[in-house]
Order: structure tokens, then C-alpha cells, then sequence
């Protein structure tokens, strides 16, 4: 028995042992309480704590001094990538209800109205249903499947066991993470996609002047809708169209797959993925050089939903809701695959075996969009968010208003003068100085909608406010926005504020509100932010819109 160094606070006697365990019990519960906090009010997820050694992948015996340099870059990536996907398949999968519990504590009891109601309605009986075993396993599958490519390209001939669903057609013979190039990378399609996507080329190389080089991925069969615009892409310059060594799934309603193996299998580096129905607003070839961009490697632009506390994504990421992250909108993601050292591409590789195995993850996230999202979670990565919210913009038909189009902005304030080097930003408000421009016109719901013709198309854009940052500090107002897609003969969004009908919610932007109070601002498409859209529609009917 040890002597009490406290006789005034304990009896001579008394054991201190049992105290002692308790006092260092309560010290580890407030330890872990506070890294909890920490984990809930980062920006990013932190880095995971990894104090053992994995066991390094060595080299192949008997490689060609060719291709020595290429086979050593790979064995570099994996053995960075490989702890990061062993913490996560070593997580621990918390039970359903605790989950629920601390995803309502940390985001809120009111967070599954900001979810999208079609994904809970078809989804959210299935998720109950998803048990620590099924999440073990989906983290093994996923994990497996990316260990696979890279052992597939270490060892193409040696055993079958190193088959892998990412297939390696087209990466052997050049560096994994890229050619050191910038570039844009779009996903064609069918005839309707490839005339969209035409109007996004036409905007970046005639409207922009952008000389960024572009590589448009397609399934084999989709190759010969090419053929009717070859010559245009010839003269537009530096395009190039690549056969994705995938078959297309016949049965699915769309192929999502293609996105991440797209990205996956670009000889870029830094690349700009677009959707093939996004038209940059300005030459984004500056994003490259951003502070924003350089800073993680990755920039995600927001949605107008969130993942709700029911949502499984949080039991297999192995973590609690995060207050400020929303669904992902993937018609744009800024990407250097060599960022943080490679585990950048690691998410990547991650997101497209997710993609892969679209019957189960899609169930999650709804399509492909927010695997990336996911991706990231579960190698606790950080990343950069875009600061803003997304606008919106539509028309009014027949006393209805549609918003059919997802309007995002770049990435800082500073960013006025490299997309808009002609434009006079004295025509700005001073709010609108502070705030990044705008830069992406995501046209993702017009070719559901029958009503709009040309000059009738963009007239109206619908902005958050009194502000649309997406940050702890404003998390008052984005927490507050509602959004609604109604299909009568179109889909259409509509944005609403907490507790008050679309109607309600909905400012015209020379009437200012309460600052106390969220709403909508509403300001024609001509004048919204000093008249810098004004010529847009005629631009995009011109050059082959809808």
C-alpha cells in the first residue's frame, strides 16, 4: 500500500489506487471529448494517427531499365497511400442508434430536412438495415479493389488474384500520377451529350481563348457520335478523345462510373474535370495557380442538399456528421493528383472503385458525386471547400418560375482580375467586390425542361443572403435555406428559407431585408452583378445551346 501524499484531503489509510484509476479515466474521456470537438469544427478531417509500419511493396524482378523510373514512382505512391486505407478498414464502426445519436448532436435534429426527401424515401429503410458486419465488408471490398490496381501494375503476368476492377489499360507505359500537365477532362456520351458538350467548347476556345488542353473520355460504342463533329475538334485545337477501356452497363439509367475512371485515367496532373452540360464563364485556366487550389490539391463546390444524420456514410467513414459539408456538386472538381503526396490520387482511386461498385455506394450518395466526398472521409483528408454557396438561375414561364441551372462562383475575391481581366469591377456593389466571381453556369436541369426557348432561357438568378459563405460563422443562414425540385413539365428547383413558403423567402434584390434574417435575393439575369452576364444567352444560343 502507497502512503497518501494528501493527508489532509484523504484518511491515513485509505488506498489511493482506485482514485488514481478513475482520475485517469476522466482525463482520457475529456481527452477524447475534446478531439471529438476538434474533429466536429475542422475544416477537413485530420490526418490519422499511424504508429505502426506496413510492409512495403517491393519492385518486380527482371524490368526493363525502361520502365525501372515508372515502376519505382508506383511502389512510392502505394506504400503512401496504403496505411491511410488500412486505418479505414481498421476504423471502428459505431452501432446504428449510437450513430444517430451523435449525427443529430453534431449537426443537428434538423438536418434531414436539408437531405434530399427522394433519397430518404427510396433509401432510408435499406439504411437501418446496414450492419456493422455489411460496413467491415464494404471497407474491405474497397479497399481490396484498390490494392489490386496497384498490384496489378506491379505484377501484370504473375497471378490472377491481383485482378482489379480499375482497369490499368493506357497507365503502364506512363507515370502514374500524371505528365506533369495541366488540362480539362470532360465524359462524353450519346448524340445529346456530345452537342452540349460542343457548346462548352465553343465558350472555352472562341468566347474564353482557353488553350488549355482538353481530353473527352467515352465508353468504346459511344466513339463513332464523334465522328460528326471530328472536324470542328480539329479545328478548336488541342482535343483529344480517348477510349475508356470500360464497357458500358446496358441496363443502368446512366453509366456514373465514367467520371472517376475518367479522372483516374487522364495523362494530366492538375486537371479540371467538367461536366459535359458546364459552361465556364470565364478562361479557368488561372484555378491552377490559386492559393485555394494549392493549398490541399482539391477543390469540391457545393450541392443544394445534405447528407442527414440516418445517412450510413458516416458509420463507414467512421466518423460523426459534419456540420458544414454539403452534398458535392461534380460538374466541376479542381484536382492535383500529386498533392499531399500522392494521397491525393489514392481518394481518387477510391472514389472510382466506389463508383465501380455503384449497386451498394449509390445507394449512399445518390450517383457519383459525392463518392469523392466519401473518398475523403474515409482517407481523412483535408480539402478545399469553394467558400460559397451556390446561386441559381431560371426563368419565370406562364407565372411559374423554374431555376434550372446551378450557378458557382471561383474561389476568392482576389480572383476578379484573372477571370475577368477586361471587366470593370466598378460596376460592382461593395459586397459583390468581397465576394469571388462567378465562373461556372452548371446547365444541369434545362434539357429536362420543354418550356424554355431562345431569349426566354436565363432572366432570373436566385443568391442566398445576407450571406452565402459556406463557414462555421454562417452557419445560421446556410442552415436555414430549403430546397425543393418539383417536375410538372420539367424539373425545376426552388429555394425557400426555414419556415416560410418559397413565396415568402423570395427579396428582389433592391429591397434588402433584416441582416438578422436569411432569404432569398432575387435580381434579373442582365443586371445581376454589374451586368457581367448580360451577353450569355445570346452566346449560348448562338453556339448550339440546348
Amino acid at each position: 500500500m502507497i502512503a497518501c501524499p494528501f493527508p489532509i484531503l484523504f484518511p491515513r489509510r485509505t488506498n489511493i489506487f482506485p482514485l488514481a484509476i478513475l482520475f485517469i479515466a476522466l482525463v482520457t474521456l475529456v481527452l477524447v471529448f475534446k478531439n471529438t470537438l476538434r474533429w466536429n469544427k475542422a475544416s477537413a478531417a485530420p490526418k490519422p494517427f499511424l504508429d505502426y509500419k506496413v510492409p512495403q511493396l517491393p519492385l518486380p524482378s527482371n524490368v526493363s531499365t525502361e520502365d525501372d523510373q515508372i515502376l519505382e514512382s508506383v511502389r512510392a505512391v502505394f506504400n503512401r497511400i496504403q496505411p491511410y486505407l488500412q486505418a479505414w478498414k481498421d476504423r471502428p464502426v459505431s452501432s446504428y442508434p449510437e450513430a444517430i445519436l451523435a449525427n443529430q448532436i453534431s449537426c443537428g435534429p434538423e438536418r434531414d430536412q436539408q437531405s434530399n426527401p427522394d433519397q430518404l424515401r427510396n433509401s432510408a429503410k435499406a439504411w437501418t438495415e446496414i450492419d456493422s458486419k455489411t460496413i467491415v465488408s464494404i471497407r474491405s471490398e474497397a479497399v481490396t479493389g484498390v490494392e489490386r490496381f496497384f498490384q496489378s501494375l506491379l505484377y501484370p503476368k504473375t497471378n490472377s488474384i491481383y485482378h482489379s476492377t480499375l482497369t490499368l489499360q493506357g497507365i503502364r507505359k506512363r507515370p502514374l500520377l500524371g505528365n506533369g500537365t495541366e488540362g480539362i477532362v470532360i465524359t462524353g456520351g450519346n448524340k445529346d451529350t456530345m452537342r452540349r458538350l460542343m457548346v462548352m467548347l465553343r465558350f472555352l476556345r472562341r468566347k474564353h481563348q482557353c488553350r488549355l488542353p482538353v481530353e473527352i473520355f467515352m465508353f468504346p460504342d459511344e466513339i463513332p457520335q464523334v465522328s460528326q463533329f471530328q472536324a470542328e475538334l480539329q479545328a478548336l485545337g488541342y482535343i483529344e478523345i480517348k477510349r475508356l477501356p470500360y464497357e458500358k452497363d446496358p441496363k443502368a439509367w446512366k453509366n456514373f462510373h465514367i467520371k472517376g475512371a475518367s479522372i483516374v485515367h487522364s495523362s494530366f496532373t492538375k486537371l479540371l474535370y467538367l461536366d459535359s452540360d458546364n459552361i465556364p464563364l470565364a478562361d479557368p485556366s488561372f484555378l491552377f495557380k490559386s492559393r485555394a487550389f494549392k493549398e490541399w490539391g482539391i477543390v469540391l463546390w457545393p450541392d443544394i442538399t445534405k447528407d442527414g444524420a440516418k445517412n450510413p456514410i458516416w458509420r463507414i467513414a467512421g466518423q460523426t456528421c459534419i456540420p458544414q459539408d454539403w452534398q458535392i456538386d461534380s460538374g466541376q472538381i479542381l484536382v492535383d493528383k500529386s498533392a499531399q503526396r500522392g494521397l491525393v490520387f489514392g481518394a481518387l482511386l477510391l472514389a472510382a472503385q466506389m463508383q465501380l461498385n455503384h449497386d451498394f455506394w449509390f445507394q449512399i450518395s445518390e450517383g457519383d458525386k459525392d463518392t469523392f466526398r466519401y473518398a475523403l472521409y474515409a482517407l481523412q483528408l483535408p480539402w478545399t471547400r469553394a467558400p460559397h454557396w451556390l446561386s441559381s438561375a431560371g426563368a419565370y414561364n406562364m407565372g411559374s418560375y423554374c431555376d434550372h441551372t446551378m450557378f458557382q462562383y471561383s474561389l476568392s475575391p482576389s480572383d476578379w482580375a484573372d477571370a475577368y481581366p477586361s471587366f470593370s469591377i466598378s460596376a460592382l456593389s461593395d459586397s459583390q467586390k468581397q465576394h469571388a466571381p462567378p465562373l461556372f453556369a452548371h446547365i444541369n436541369l434545362l434539357k429536362h425542361n420543354v418550356r424554355f426557348g431562345r431569349g426566354e432561357t436565363f432572366k432570373v438568378l436566385h443568391r442566398l443572403a445576407p450571406s452565402d459563405l459556406v463557414s462555421r460563422s454562417n452557419l445560421n443562414v446556410s442552415d436555414r435555406v430549403r430546397t425543393k425540385v418539383s417536375s410538372g413539365k420539367g424539373m425545376c428547383i426552388h429555394y425557400s428559407i426555414q419556415d416560410k413558403s418559397i413565396t415568402q423567402s423570395v427579396r428582389p434584390v433592391n429591397q434588402p431585408g433584416d441582416p438578422s434574417e436569411a432569404w432569398v435575393l432575387e435580381e434579373t439575369w442582365k443586371e445581376a452583378w454589374g451586368g457581367l452576364l448580360k451577353d450569355f444567352e445570346s452566346t449560348y444560343w448562338a453556339n448550339g445551346g440546348l
